[in-house]
């Protein structure tokens, strides 16, 4: 078995910053019971369950950081004080970490828009928003520079994969806008998934998100 040190999870994920990426914040989702992992998540949150010896959510806060995202607002309500706890204010990460704790479970959308009252870069800038348990090697400053270049509401990152029947499938134009959301089918028209790790959204004026 694979374990290693925060210390060393850290030093391995340095900061890659890009001009892309010099305002971006990201909201991390981690709102969710993680019932289909019972008992483990009974007493301890999905994303804080251990992965090669430190908390899932210190691998995603280490590849957002990588990233040069180095402001989070972590999306709670299930258990949130153990993610405070973990993290604090972010500084032992490199990053700066603000907490959007759900007294009631509001979703994925409820929770991006509660959160979205603590944002602090400009109305006109993007925002991540990634998945509390999704992590994925890809370049997420690609994703932003295509987000920008094509002026969309929202990016996601798709994955190719053999046979898409077992998911959900997302079939797209010539110019990669997404042209329809496709339940599990057994023909389905495209082999191209969403990969759930990561999206990025465009915001409305003021605070509000799109």
């Amino acid at each position: 078995m694979i374990s290693i040190s925060l210390a060393r999870l850290l030093e391995s994920q340095q900061p890659r910053v890009s001009d892309w990426l010099t305002q971006l914040e990201a909201i991390l989702l981690v709102g969710g019971k993680g019932t289909r992992l019972h008992p483990l998540t009974l007493t301890t949150p999905k994303p804080m369950l251990k992965v090669a010896g430190v908390p899932f959510i210190a691998h995603q806060i280490g590849y957002a950081r990588a990233h040069g995202i180095t402001r989070i607002i972590v999306a709670s309500s299930y258990k949130s004080d153990q993610f405070s706890q973990f993290l604090g204010d972010g500084s032992a990460f490199g990053v700066e970490v603000r907490y959007a704790i759900e007294r009631e479970p509001l979703g994925t959308g409820g929770a991006i828009a509660h959160a979205g009252a603590l944002l602090e870069s400009d109305a006109s800038e993007p925002i991540a928003v990634l998945n509390g348990d999704v992590l994925s090697a890809h370049d997420i400053s690609a994703q932003l520079q295509v987000h920008r270049e094509q002026s969309a509401d929202v990016t996601l990152h798709l994955i190719e994969v053999p046979d898409a029947r077992a998911y959900g499938s997302v079939p797209t134009d010539s110019s990669g806008r997404i042209t329809a959301f496709v339940e599990k089918s057994e023909r389905p028209p495209t082999r191209f998934i969403n990969q759930r790790s990561s999206w990025v959204m465009a915001r409305l004026p003021g605070d509000g998100l799109s």
